[in-house]
């Protein structure tokens, strides 16, 4: 394994070998890209003529970096105020403060916006169980409605026969009465007859006697 015998020349450590690994290419993190032309995040080169990372940003003790790349690390991380490498402070106390404030506030955001996300959850799951209820209850409804459509169909052709057998009833009582008229008359003239035949026979049987 490639490792780096160089002297840290600053910061808490100096004086001590650095041992770090080798890249691929031989240079050390700390000692081999020192240049202005690489930067001690990404270890890209670093162009003042490329915008596309917002140009340089040189540190106190001379390390260079992207400026986005120190945005990033000003914003993301809490030793932001160290250099990556050297570990040499780069601000004052008060932006310290400032930045230590900053990524205090940025934490109790995290944790409220995960707390409303866990309450978002919450309410994603109840109305998910609403939803579902809703659904057992709109198909019990159209069962119950596919139910009261039958009885209700079943009612009206019930109605209907009654309507014909009341026809049929009417219809049959009608002959009947005719019937009854008829018999009336019949019996009627029946009487007659007998009455006719009576005062007819009564007469002639006087007379015998």
């Amino acid at each position: 394994m490639n490792i780096c015998t160089k002297s840290i020349i600053s910061g808490g450590n100096c004086g001590l070998i650095c041992n770090r690994k080798l890249s691929e290419d031989g240079f050390c993190r700390y000692h081999g890209k020192q240049s202005s032309d690489i930067c001690s995040i990404c270890y890209n080169i670093v162009s003042i003529c490329d915008y596309s990372k917002s140009g340089i940003h040189i540190l106190n003790c001379g390390h260079t970096m992207h400026g986005k790349c120190y945005e990033d690390m000003l914003f993301k991380c809490e030793n932001a105020l160290f250099c990556p490498l050297c570990k040499k402070q780069q601000s004052s106390c008060s932006i310290k403060e400032e930045i230590a404030t900053l990524h205090a506030e940025v934490r109790d955001l995290e944790i409220t916006l995960e707390n409303v996300q866990n309450t978002l959850n919450e309410v994603e799951e109840e109305t998910t169980t609403y939803q579902n209820r809703y659904r057992r209850w709109k198909k019990k409804h159209e069962d119950l409605r596919l139910e009261y459509n039958g009885l209700i169909q079943e009612f009206n052709d019930q109605e209907e026969i009654l309507q014909q057998k009341q026809l049929e009833y009417n219809c049959k009582q009608k002959q009947f009465n005719d019937l009854k008229n008829l018999y009336n008359r019949k019996n009627t003239k029946l009487k007659k007859l007998q009455q006719q035949i009576i005062s007819i026979i009564s007469p002639n049987v006087n007379n015998q006697q």
